[in-house]
């Protein structure tokens, strides 16, 4: 199976002025599906800005966190990402980090 070159998509989005301090005060991140986009979304703060990394999933319908890192259901399959701290810090920007979720099995439905 061969998948399309995704194309940049503008995105724009709004949050309240505290919600960067507040993931910081509760040392959280928070990861989002959206089923229309095909997205998984991290959203944490960095140096006091808010902070999104966008993942491809097709058709991501819901995430949930497991003992072992988090399952992402999309349209025909369920991901498995692990959790690997030991690899975090050197995806790019180094050091950023403290935690990676890296697609490693995928079951079809």
């Amino acid at each position: 199976m061969t998948l399309a070159p995704l194309e940049a998509v503008a995105v724009s989005y709004e949050h309240s002025a505290d919600l960067p301090a507040l993931l910081d005060r509760l040392g959280v991140s928070l990861v989002l599906s959206t089923y229309q986009a095909g997205r998984l979304v991290g959203v944490g703060s960095r140096a006091g800005a808010l902070s999104l990394s966008f993942s491809h999933f097709d058709q991501a319908m819901g995430v949930c966190r497991t003992p072992a890192g988090l399952a992402v259901g999309c349209r025909q399959m369920i991901w498995q990402l692990p959790a690997d701290r030991a690899i975090a810090p050197s995806l790019s920007p180094e050091r950023e980090h403290d935690i990676a979720f890296l697609a490693r099995t995928g079951h079809l439905t």
